[in-house]
Order: structure tokens, then C-alpha cells, then sequence
């Protein structure tokens, strides 16, 4: 017997936006020229910076 799916809430501004910078996390830290969060911190940053500019 398959089970109904369930029904979520819509994610806040906030949750969506977290979820957004923990995937962008997750696919940084395979990059082998940033070594820790010192390193990811500026990069994540700047990437949403012009991420924000480009929706302007």
C-alpha cells in the first residue's frame, strides 16, 4: 500500500535562503584550492553579491 506524499509547508525567505548557502557550502568544499571556511567565507560572499546584482 503506497503511502500519501506529505504535504510541506512553503519555505520562508529564510529557509530558502539557508538552503541555498549550504548547497553552495557543500559544492565548495570539493573544491581543492579553498581549505577551510576562511577560505569559502570571501568566495561564498562575493558569489552572492553578484548574485544579487545580476537580479537587479
Amino acid at each position: 500500500m503506497a503511502r500519501a506524499p506529505k504535504k510541506t509547508a512553503p519555505q520562508t525567505t529564510a529557509q530558502r535562503l539557508d538552503s541555498i548557502v549550504k548547497s553552495a557550502r557543500k559544492i565548495m568544499r570539493k573544491d581543492k584550492g579553498l581549505n577551510g571556511d576562511l577560505d569559502r567565507l570571501p568566495v561564498l560572499t562575493w558569489i552572492m553579491f553578484l548574485k544579487f546584482l545580476d537580479d537587479l
